[in-house]
């Protein structure tokens, strides 16, 4: 079976010192909740890790700048109600290709 690759817009934040169950309640949940409201997202993925949360979203379109702009506002909006929001090392938001079966 030939593989098919997909265009999604990925976000890697990290966050040490926080437990995995931490980072889902109090990173993950909160930007997922944000991102569910962006035009165009036909589905968002996630994990959370011991001081690391990323999620992946993939858009009804290949998703462009304006794509970007919107998932980076909403990372911005669940950054603004984190309580570990000062403990965010760093947040990378980028292009990526998903390869699928």
């Amino acid at each position: 079976m030939a593989e098919s690759a997909s265009l999604v817009i990925c976000i890697e934040l990290t966050v040490p010192g926080i437990t995995a169950e931490g980072v889902e309640r109090e990173v993950t949940m909160p930007i997922e909740r944000q991102l569910s409201g962006v035009a165009g997202v036909r589905r968002i993925t996630s994990s959370s890790g011991e001081g690391l949360s990323t999620v992946e979203i993939s858009f009804e379109t290949t998703p462009g700048p304006q794509d970007k702009s919107a998932v980076t506002q909403a990372v911005e909006k669940a950054r603004a109600q984190m309580a570990v929001a000062t403990e965010l090392r760093r947040i990378a938001i980028q292009a990526c290709v998903l390869q699928l079966p």
